[in-house]
């Protein structure tokens, strides 16, 4: 049996006996590698820190403010760093663990953490 460059999967010749399992590895590899698109919403507290836990190892996040406050978005990526934006260009300070996010700024506005704010984010996820 021939296997393919990228995934491994199985590529059968016609005398290559086919089983069940090589069935069920191959759908395992392909659903392991299609990424995800995960979405959630949380609630401004204040602070200057926030802490989003998504369960998966994100590769690209954009938050929205759902309400009107001075940053309503941020895009950010582990290997840019990322930075949340404002009209003065200050940019908070983002770490990224295996799944979760915490954004720490100056104040709650550079934070994406504007006390009863409410915020929207979308993950790509791997």
């Amino acid at each position: 049996m021939n296997y393919t460059e990228n995934y491994q999967l199985p590529q059968w010749v016609e005398t290559d006996r086919v089983l069940m399992e090589d069935f069920n590895n191959a759908f395992a590899k392909m659903d392991a590698s299609i990424p995800q698109i995960l979405y959630g919403t949380y609630t401004g507290t204040g602070g200057n820190t926030v802490h989003l836990t998504i369960g998966k190892q994100v590769r690209f996040l954009l938050i929205m403010a759902a309400t009107d406050v001075q940053t309503p978005l941020a895009i950010v990526t582990p290997q840019g760093g990322g930075g949340v934006g404002t009209s003065g260009d200050v940019y908070t300070i983002v770490t990224w663990s295996a799944e979760e996010i915490t954004f720490r700024g100056a104040n709650a506005i550079t934070s994406m953490n504007v006390s009863g704010a409410s915020y929207c984010y979308c993950a790509y996820c791997a």
